[in-house]
This record gives C-alpha cells, sequence and structure tokens, in this order.
C-alpha cells in the first residue's frame, strides 16, 4: 500500500466515513506507448481510458492507438510537437514518477479530455466518490491552460463539472520552467451507479483564449477513487478503532523504511506530512516538493525524503 493511499484512507476513517477502494492508478509502467485493450506495459489499458482531442481522431474503447499522436514516448517536458506523452515529472523520486499528459497545440488537446471508464465492482449502489488526483503542469508556454473534472454515469449521461477542480495555468511563462503539482481532493454526489453499471470521470482541457507561442503542458497522476457508500461483497463499514487497528502495519512499514532510508542517506527529513490535530508543529528542514517555480499547492498527502543538515 503506497504512502498516498494510506494517508487518504486514514484521513476519511478519522472523519467516521466508510471508504471502499474503486480505483487507484499510478501510472508507474506507463511510457506513452498508446493505448490497447488490457493495457500491455508501456500502455494505458483502452477498455478503462479514453483519449480525445488528438489530430488522429478519439481513442475507441477497446479500441487499440498504438502509434502517432497517441504514443510520443516519455519525456521529461519541453517537447514541441503535439500528442499523448507519458511526463517524467519528478525523476528524483524512489521510483521515478510518471504521469499521464498531453502536449497541446493547434490540432492537438485544443480542446482534448482523458476519460476514465469505473465499472462499479462493489455491491450496492454508488451513491457518491472521493476522487483524490493530482495535476502537473509546466509552464514554458505563453498560452495557458485550463482542465476541469467531470462526471457522468450510465443514468446520468451527460457530463457535469465537478465544483473544487477547476484549474488554469499562468500565462506569463517561467523564465526557468520546472514541473508544478496541484494536488486535489474532491467530492462528487448526486449519482446512483448500481453494481456493474459504469462511472466515467473526465478530465477535460482547453487553452485559454490570450497569449502567443506554445501552450503549457498538462498531465495527471495518481488517481485515486474512493467509494464513501456501499461495501465490497457482504462486508460491512470498519469501525473507527478497528480501522486504525488495521492500519498499524501499514504505518509500521512506512516507519521502517523511512529508518532504512535515513541510515542510507545520512538524514531525513520529512515534508507535507498531514496534520496531526493536537500535535506540536515540525520544524520546517525541507521546502515542500511543489515549491519550485509555478507551484501552486503542497502536496497534502506525500512525503518528501531529503537530506537534512541539523546544527549541532
Amino acid at each position: 500500500m503506497s504512502r498516498f493511499l494510506l494517508a487518504a484512507w486514514l484521513w476519511l476513517s478519522c472523519q467516521g466515513a466508510f471508504a471502499a477502494l474503486i480505483t487507484f492508478d499510478r501510472f508507474d509502467t506507463y511510457r506513452g506507448e498508446g493505448l490497447a485493450p488490457g493495457g500491455p506495459p508501456g500502455s494505458l489499458d483502452s477498455t478503462r481510458w479514453q483519449v480525445e482531442g488528438l489530430s488522429d481522431g478519439d481513442s475507441l474503447p477497446g479500441g487499440r492507438h498504438t502509434g502517432g499522436d497517441f504514443a510520443r514516448g516519455t519525456s521529461p517536458g519541453g517537447v514541441s510537437s503535439g500528442g499523448l506523452y507519458a511526463f517524467l515529472v519528478d525523476p528524483v523520486a524512489p521510483v521515478p514518477d510518471h504521469a499521464l499528459g498531453v502536449q497541446p497545440t493547434a490540432s492537438d488537446g485544443t480542446p482534448g479530455a482523458f476519460t476514465l471508464r469505473i465499472v462499479n465492482p462493489l455491491a450496492e449502489i454508488v451513491r457518491g466518490v472521493v476522487v483524490l488526483f493530482e495535476y502537473w503542469f509546466l509552464n514554458d508556454g505563453g498560452r495557458a491552460m485550463s482542465a476541469e473534472l467531470q462526471w457522468a454515469s450510465d443514468s446520468s449521461p451527460g457530463f457535469s463539472p465537478v465544483i473544487g477542480s477547476a484549474l488554469v495555468t499562468p500565462r506569463a511563462a517561467d523564465a526557468v520552467a520546472s514541473w508544478a503539482v496541484d494536488a486535489r481532493r474532491v467530492t462528487v454526489e448526486g449519482m446512483a451507479v448500481r453494481p456493474g453499471e459504469t462511472l466515467r470521470l473526465r478530465w477535460a482541457f482547453d487553452e485559454v483564449p490570450g497569449g502567443s507561442g506554445s501552450r503549457d503542458e498538462l498531465a495527471i497522476d495518481d488517481v485515486l477513487v474512493l467509494s464513501l457508500e456501499g461495501a465490497p461483497g457482504p462486508a460491512r463499514p470498519v469501525p473507527l478503532p478497528a480501522a486504525w487497528l488495521l492500519a498499524l502495519p501499514g504505518l509500521a512499514l512506512v516507519g521502517w523504511r523511512a529508518r532504512a532510508v535515513a541510515r542510507a542517506r545520512g538524514g531525513m527529513a520529512w515534508a507535507n506530512a498531514p496534520e496531526v490535530p493536537g500535535a506540536s508543529p515540525m520544524p520546517a528542514l525541507s521546502r515542500p516538493r511543489c515549491a519550485s517555480a509555478g507551484s501552486r499547492r503542497p502536496h497534502p498527502w506525500r512525503w518528501r525524503r531529503t537530506r537534512a543538515a541539523v546544527a549541532g
């Protein structure tokens, strides 16, 4: 279980809500090699993901799209050819972090969308979900991009915007552009997705009028979808004390790994750990992960490992 997922689950447990995991997409193995059924290594699963707005057309559910604009490969950013990329947004993470992204041009991604199709795997009707995800953008162009999460289902086929999900990148390009992250946690309600029916989450994006030159690169990563109602199979919601007990092995594993890394690297500083009510504030030993130029918000779920020189 990743720290991102563990922290999200603990946060929801603290609210007294049962959170059934529906899906978690980290794009760890995605390398910009297109879309195909089942998601072979390096590609997206076309039965779950759909891409719209490229000059080569829109991908089809269950289709095979492994060339042209659909398969631009991996890149650290700063590209000019429009299309779908696996952007290396954080090369210094313990595992290099790739994200599902697009380089917009006049004919690619303006407008466009990434759509995630989720078949309800639970035994009950899903009436609301919490979606946690990251926006990544590289503000290297003179034209800004906007993005917004939308949802639809079999019983509500028209896409509706999700409050609190909108993003607009800066218009003026950074002098030295670097990837910036904006982590979001939004709640989607008003649905009634029965077992076996499909929920669609759509990240729609387009250029913002005005400006000149190239457009900012845009990506999404670490998409976590949790149901606030329903339980897998006959299981029932786990009471809060039991939930904390079940979480202890995961917390112990995180602590053990932290000590191992500290011994190997000569020290450790934690940044952006979730706040614990009543706890004393931790000294700021390092900048947040997203504290580069153009950043909008510190990452609420991840911790950043770094060397810390503590004055004696």
